[in-house]
């Protein structure tokens, strides 16, 4: 094989890159001959093919990869919704149950006041009831007293009569029997 050559000087406006992508070239073309340029065209339509696949890929990942961003936000968006919900229905409860509260709290207080006045009334009245019997109990008393020492010297009154009555019914059985001297003494 005959390898034409070219002048080994460098042309100032070649970039050394480009010189060296040339030898590269004639490495190649010695190596492989009329192949490479065959290869090179199969490696370009695998790589052409290989980017579109890849281009595609990346379309379709980065289509999907938004997809499931958008489904991701909307699931989130609907959580967030049921969390916002369910903490408003339980903020209710509780402001529900507070009330309920207060107003039991309330009631149970009335409730102790109104025991605490009834107990405080009738602690009264039983008082108030106490003294009046008490006062009852010693009129009554005092009555049944007076009335025993009334009849008592009613009693004695009776009695003094009697003495005197037997004394008189004593003298008439002994003017009837005969005998006017009076007796002695007279037991009473």
């Amino acid at each position: 094989m005959n390898i034409p050559e070219k002048n080994n000087q460098t042309n100032p406006n070649e970039a050394p890159d480009e010189l060296e992508n040339e030898k590269i070239s004639k490495i190649r073309d010695i190596l492989f001959g009329n192949n490479i340029s065959e290869y090179e065209q199969r490696f370009k339509a695998v790589e052409e093919r290989l980017n579109l696949s890849v281009s595609e890929l990346s379309d379709d990942t980065s289509n999907k990869l938004k997809d499931l961003e958008l489904f991701v936000k909307e699931e989130l968006k609907t959580i967030l919704t049921q969390l916002k919900q369910e903490e408003s229905e339980r903020n209710e409860a509780v402001r529900k149950l507070q009330k309920e509260f207060d107003t039991l709290e309330d009631k149970l207080a009335r409730l102790k006041e109104s025991t605490n006045d009834a107990h405080r009334d009738i602690r009264q009245f039983m008082k108030d009831k106490n003294h009046e019997l008490e006062t009852l109990f010693k009129q009554q008393m005092k009555e049944i007293k007076n009335h025993v020492d009334e009849d008592l010297n009613v009693l004695r009154t009776v009695k003094t009569d009697r003495s005197s009555l037997a004394i008189l019914l004593t003298e008439l059985a002994m003017k009837i029997a005969g005998k006017e001297d009076k007796p002695d003494t007279v037991s009473e």
